[in-house]
């Protein structure tokens, strides 16, 4: 009796409060579960903003696993502590990397779909310029398509893209006389400007993206944290 009450009431507060505690007090509210503080997270937050949830998190895990298997020790005979005691790690490492790859599998689902409409708006971004041209534009786009877009590859850099229009000069420059070299550097010029100013914007787009499905899957993860406290109720 008492190893299941230990179990069941270590658990519930962390992982009940904390959608409790959003609601009632708001985002900044210190005492989340895990799931719940890095939903928090934007493309801004800084490192400090990380290091606070998981120091919280760390917190919170060590208060709870060792009543968790001090409850489970004390539930059985002296004579299958050792038994009792494997068991509950085997469990909660099966846990442990199930739940890894549940939540990879939901980030990775969430981040191909995220991306897909990443892409779609940066395109649209990038064909509703008013300061590139036509040939720009297509080669930003045709650079942009060609990429596979993830997590871990947001697309061709402002580097690349410079490098290529830096190319385009030179063959441009090369085909033509020396009196028409002048504007031709300057309308290329401005073009370089144009793409500086935007990829900021393009950059916040695909950053933002990858955030969205971080925030996705960890509201999925609290959901099934909520649901597995549930279930010790049964």
């Amino acid at each position: 009796m008492y190893s299941e009450l230990a179990i069941r009431y270590d658990l519930v507060p962390s992982c009940i409060s904390s959608p409790l505690a959003t609601a009632k007090v708001g985002d900044d509210f210190p005492f989340h579960n895990l799931q719940q503080d890095f939903c928090g997270l934007t493309a801004d937050a800084t490192r400090l903003d990380v290091i606070w949830r998981l120091s919280i998190a760390g917190a919170g895990m060590g208060m709870t696993m060792a009543p968790t298997i001090g409850a489970t020790v004390r539930a059985v005979p002296f004579d299958k502590v050792g038994i009792s005691s494997g068991v509950t790690n085997m469990t909660r490492t099966i846990g442990m990397v199930l739940g890894v790859a549940i939540l990879v599998t939901l980030f990775n689902a969430y981040t191909q779909h995220l991306m897909v409409d990443a892409k779609e708006q940066v395109v649209s971004m990038i064909r509703s310029s008013d300061q590139l041209t036509t040939a720009a534009k297509n080669e930003m786009v045709r650079q942009l398509k060609g990429t596979e877009i993830s997590h871990d590859n947001q697309g061709p850099t402002k580097k690349e893209v410079l490098k290529k229009m830096d190319d385009e000069e030179n063959r441009v420059l090369a085909t033509l006389p020396e009196e028409k070299n002048q504007a031709i550097k300057s309308e290329f010029i401005k073009q370089k400007q144009a793409v500086n100013k935007m990829w900021p914007k393009i950059q916040s787009t695909f950053t933002g993206a990858v955030v969205d499905a971080f925030q996705s899957t960890f509201r999925w993860g609290g959901l099934l944290m909520l649901l597995g406290v549930i279930c010790l109720f049964q």
